[in-house]
Order: C-alpha cells, then sequence, then structure tokens
C-alpha cells in the first residue's frame, strides 16, 4: 500500500517570523517543502525498519505528521534566523533535528563557521 504524507501548510507566522521570510524565491519554498515531505517520509520509513513492520501503520496518523511537520518547521526556522544558516545548510541537517527530536533528546546544530558547501549535503 503506497503511504501519501502531506504536512499542514507551514504558511503562517510563528514565534513572530513568517515561514516565507526564511527563504528567497519561490523556487527555494518549493524546495524547502520538497525536503521536509521526502525526511518526513524517511523518518517514518526508518522507525518502520526499527520498530517492525506494521508500525508504520500504527504511527503514521496525520497527527504524527503534523507533530513531525512543526518539528521540522520549528528547526528550519530555527537554522535559519537565530543560527543564520544558509537554506541548503538547514535543509542538510533538518533530518537529524527530527530524529534527535522523535528519540527524545536534543538536538545541538552544528556550529555555523561559514565553512558548508552544498556537497556536504544538499538536500
Amino acid at each position: 500500500m503506497a503511504h501519501i504524507i502531506v504536512p499542514k501548510p507551514f504558511g503562517e507566522v510563528e514565534n513572530g517570523y513568517p515561514f516565507m521570510d526564511l527563504v528567497k524565491s519561490p523556487a527555494d519554498a518549493v524546495r524547502v517543502f520538497k525536503t521536509i515531505c521526502a525526511t518526513l517520509e524517511r523518518s517514518f520509513k526508518e522507525d518502520e525498519r526499527t520498530m517492525g513492520r506494521g508500525f508504520r501503520e500504527k504511527i503514521q496518523t496525520q497527527t504524527e505528521i503534523d507533530r513531525r511537520t512543526e518539528i521540522l518547521c520549528e528547526w528550519f526556522r530555527t537554522l535559519r534566523h537565530e543560527c543564520g544558516y544558509s537554506t541548503s545548510r538547514a535543509l542538510a541537517v533538518l533530518p537529524d533535528a527530527l530524529r534527535a527530536e522523535l528519540n527524545g533528546g536534543t538536538f545541538e546544530p552544528p556550529r555555523n563557521d561559514g565553512m558548508y558547501s552544498p556537497s556536504q549535503g544538499e538536500a
């Protein structure tokens, strides 16, 4: 059975920062949306590999999709606004941020030393 992950819209203002102000162009917004969708999909697949067959159908509810989307969007906002990451760098570390939160831990973003290049993990 095919699984379709559709995150809720994330264009609203949260914490005083309109999401669209964090991207440079409509093309960037599309790239962010596609990366968030792909990261959600991978996270559920990873959970299923770890937890066993059938786990995905039990956990992949719209509520859980929305929760994971919110985690990803909040981290994207934090990485772009507070940490000064480029869009590419922020997207590259989103999977690690999500996994840390899902595992009940905390995520410490890598230091933004200006030495990042897209070849290190273009999303």
